[in-house]
């Protein structure tokens, strides 16, 4: 079990029990959370599928629609778009797990499937052949990659099998190299051709990864690092090897070019002793956590051992301005220990907790055995300051400052979103443990943002009955985040997506829930962990 010490710096989290009698302040609510049950267009809380009105598919078994989320104004139009990757979709029912993207376009409150994007490899013009097993849409950013004014899409595909020049692996194995592709946004959205990058086309060295290959295009993330208004777009490949050790893995960065090309600029690996298997680039994330110089990149490797303990994880970090090293973070630099199958840095998120103009990471293990629970699941705060990570302090965050016991097997902090859900001026904290409840129904947890940082005081956790949505077991619910403001009326909308969730007898489709405003009326906790009138829910499972 990792142990927390409590270091001068750490941050403490308040731990908050609502008494009955504030809760029953509150006017009596109906067993159908907000307004009712989760459909298209619902005023607060709506939820959408492949068989969703306008949208061009439909539901089958095994898609895994919502794996990834990502939000993007591609038309300038001021209202957010939510891109929804469905990496396990079949090319005509034949190419298995050869994946697919929606797009849904912003309008006003919320989105409309008019015209909404569908991308298929094969149907799109510059997007190569759909094949067996490419995943596309299994990793998905945003930003303005050509500065026109538009933002644009990068999709992964970290499967994408493919021949080039005889680099196929040492066993001669050509699948699982990756690509990443870009839909470029204009005047009515984004278009119906891409730009395809190969690691040949990024000038990328290609170190010999045997049979895993790199599988380029894990994870995605964008940012304009020097403020040129080209955005930067990191690409996570963490089967890369670095120098003798296999697998060890690495965060390429290029800048966007107005040519549409790209540059590489920096590479993100590990600066401590590097090891086969640690698969940095899992994860990556962009901000400004050092406010004395530009923002950067980071990069996750939840499978590096630490010491003697295999699989405790890292964050690696883009160099400064100058080009110095910055170290990397482990459980040690943020107040905890590690120990074996932590997975530190298996989710990432960024935003400025405390409103002190520098972000802060928010780095999730959900391996971490808290409190003795296997796999319970802790997530760790590094806050930024003008020296950086974590030199604003840290802090970190498990089901029981909540719950009133960690519950194993939750893997709290398997995802997480940021963003100012309520308005305050203070970035909130969303955290999935998608393990947690009855046979994996899982739940969403929210930490609010204040002037010390994130607080347990106030904070809530939900399920899919509390947003108008059913609970089914197996569908982990809260496995991907997102957050964005998708009318700019400076408060996020969170999207959740639950990949394994059925829809009819499509097992394993897929759904999306969009949440315009989360109530903390509504949010008292999930009535399925059987907590008392101290944990309650708008509805049960």
């Amino acid at each position: 079990m990792t142990e927390l010490t409590g270091e001068s710096l750490m941050r403490p989290a308040l731990r908050f029990r609502l008494s009955i009698a504030l809760l029953c302040t509150f006017p009596a609510l109906s067993a159908s959370a907000q307004d009712g049950p989760c459909a298209f267009f619902n005023a607060r809380n709506f939820c959408v599928t492949q068989d969703s009105e306008n949208i061009s598919d439909s539901s089958q078994t095994g898609d895994n629609f919502g794996s990834a989320l990502a939000f993007g104004d591609f038309d300038a139009d001021g209202h957010l778009d939510l891109a929804i990757g469905a990496p396990d979709e079949d090319y005509s029912g034949a190419l298995l797990n050869s994946g697919a993207v929606h797009v849904l376009r912003g309008r006003g409150l919320g989105f409309t499937t008019v015209a909404d994007r569908f991308y298929e490899q094969s149907d799109v013009s510059g997007g190569g052949n759909s094949e067996t097993d490419d995943r596309f849409g299994a990793a998905l950013a945003t930003g303005d990659f050509d500065g026109d004014g538009y933002d644009d899409l990068a999709i992964g595909s970290p499967d994408e099998g493919f021949v080039a020049d005889g680099h196929c692996g040492e066993f001669g194995l050509c699948t699982g190299f990756g690509v990443v592709q870009i839909a470029w946004g204009g005047a009515t959205g984004l278009g119906l051709s891409f730009d395809t990058y190969t690691f040949l086309d990024l000038g990328l060295e290609i170190l010999d990864s045997g049979a895993f290959a790199l599988r380029m295009g894990t994870a995605l993330a964008a940012g304009d690092r020097d403020g040129n208004g080209l955005f930067e777009l990191a690409i996570g490949i963490p089967n890369a090897d670095v120098g003798p050790d296999h697998r060890t893995g690495a965060v390429a960065i290029f800048e966007g070019t107005a040519g549409r090309t790209f540059v590489e600029a920096d590479r993100i690996d590990r600066q401590s002793t590097a090891g086969n298997n640690d698969h940095i680039g899992t994860t990556t994330a962009f901000g400004h956590f050092q406010l004395n110089d530009e923002p950067h990149f980071v990069g996750g490797g939840p499978d590096s051992d630490i010491g003697s303990a295999n699989d405790a994880g890292l964050v690696a970090q883009q160099s400064d301005s100058l080009g110095a090293a910055r170290p990397d973070l482990d459980q040690v630099d943020v107040g905890g220990a590690n120990q074996d199958n932590d997975f530190f840095g298996a989710a990432l998120a960024v935003g400025d907790f405390d409103n002190d103009g520098a972000d802060d990471l928010a780095i999730g293990a959900p391996g971490n055995d808290h409190n003795g629970e296997n796999d319970a699941g802790t997530v760790f705060i590094a806050y930024g300051a003008n020296a950086g990570l974590p030199a604003g302090g840290h802090q970190f965050l498990a089901q029981s400052d909540i719950s009133t016991a960690d519950e194993p097997n939750a893997e709290f902090g398997r995802a997480l979103a940021a963003g100012d859900i309520d308005g305050d001026g203070f970035d909130d904290l969303l955290v999935g443990a998608p393990g947690r409840g009855d046979d994996d129904r899982g739940v969403v947890y929210i930490f609010h943002g204040s002037s010390t940082g994130l607080v347990v005081s106030g904070s809530v956790v939900f399920s899919a009955p509390t947003i108008g949505g059913e609970a089914q077991t197996n569908s982990n619910f809260g496995s991907v985040l997102a957050a964005g403001d998708i009318d700019g009326d400076g408060t996020a909308e969170v999207a959740i997506g639950v990949p394994k969730q059925n829809v009819g007898i499509a097992l394993g489709a897929g759904q999306v829930f969009v949440t315009r405003r989360l109530d903390p009326r509504w949010l008292f906790g999930d009535g399925f962990d059987g907590q008392g009138t101290g944990f309650w829910s708008a509805s049960t499972p």
